[in-house]
């Protein structure tokens, strides 16, 4: 089966994500949280493990702006090492995009927090029926590695975190509605983006992934998505961590995608990418301006994240098409991890 035609599970899941991310937004509960009195918690604890994990980080930012106590967490760390940030003043807020990954349902045993919400798009599963609060995730069935319910994941956990803020929402949904239109467009012209990636990025050897702030989300989960769908070795690091060390490596063995992002740390990342280029490496900026090497779709605010995941996941194709994978499929894995 060709990696490159819609029969591939992976593709089909792909190109469902536009409208799933509209069916989300449209059926985002803000009623969910009215009621939560936030100012009652010591501290709110966001865990989740892989991508539902990394589509946290953006609705983390926005509650320590908002000057919220919050952590954000994997949920291999809480369950072994620092459970004790869980007590009887702790908003847990679980997210799960199965409801029944190893660490969730092992933590549901073990923790007694003050109130529990959950994220996930299984009714039926552990984490939903034992919550005090649920949001669903309208993804519909998910084949293989996470895409809707990772974008879902991304637009509802930014819109639940204003609400617990105390902040309006109507025009965050907007934002993430243009993201769904702008991810559409792009994902129409989904095969002429794979043969441009692969041109540009071609199968490299040492692969990393630089981004900051919100844009964590895509670095992390873009890595995530090259390991598990296209069997490359990819490192997801923010820009400056890169700069503490690892810059060393650079030379004409390192291809970095450098995501620009948004707002003041923008210059930092293009120099970061003029800085590689002077030392030898392939460094590409990924972005939706006039400058951008690798393009994603236009988008801001709230619906940056979602955007910024699209090239590496279309990278994952023409990466397969050079290497014999296919695209997405599973070799020693299953959807739902069960093993802690």
């Amino acid at each position: 089966m060709s990696s490159t035609t819609a029969s591939n599970p992976f593709l089909t899941d792909l190109l469902a994500q536009p409208a799933a991310l509209h069916d989300a937004v449209t059926h985002f509960d803000p009623a969910l949280l009215a009621d939560l009195h936030i100012e009652k918690y010591e501290r709110i604890v966001i865990t989740a493990m892989g991508g539902s994990h990394f589509a946290g980080v953006p609705a983390w930012l926005s509650l320590v702006r908002a000057g919220l106590p919050a952590w954000h967490i994997d949920a291999s760390e809480l369950l072994h090492d620092a459970a004790g940030l869980v007590n009887e003043r702790t908003l847990l807020w679980m997210v799960s995009q199965s409801g029944r990954s190893a660490e969730i349902v092992a933590l549901l045993d073990k923790v007694r927090p003050a109130h529990l919400l959950a994220l996930t798009n299984d009714a039926a599963s552990p984490l939903a029926q034992r919550a005090d609060r649920v949001q669903f995730m309208h993804a519909g069935v998910e084949a293989v590695v996470s895409t809707k319910t990772y974008l879902n994941t991304l637009a509802l956990t930014q819109l639940m975190a204003l609400q617990m803020a105390g902040l309006p929402t109507d025009g965050a949904r907007a934002e993430l509605h243009d993201a769904a239109d702008a991810v559409g467009a792009y994902l129409a012209e989904y095969e002429q983006r794979q043969h441009n990636l692969g041109a540009r990025v071609g199968v490299p050897q040492r692969l990393f992934l630089l981004g900051r702030g919100a844009s964590m989300a895509a670095v992390d989960a873009g890595a995530l998505v090259l390991k598990e769908a296209a069997k490359i070795n990819a490192t997801g690091m923010s820009g400056p961590q890169f700069r503490h060390g690892p810059f060393e490596m650079a030379d004409e063995r390192v291809t970095a995608l450098v995501l620009a992002g948004e707002g003041a740390t923008v210059d930092l990342q293009k120099r970061l990418v003029a800085d590689l280029r002077g030392i030898g490496a392939a460094a590409l900026l990924v972005g939706s301006g006039a400058d951008a090497d690798l393009p994603h779709p236009s988008a801001t605010g709230a619906g940056l994240p979602i955007a910024e995941i699209l090239p590496f996941q279309l990278l994952t194709f023409p990466i397969c098409a050079a290497t014999g994978f296919v695209a997405g499929q599973f070799r020693h894995s299953t959807k739902v991890t069960t093993a802690l």
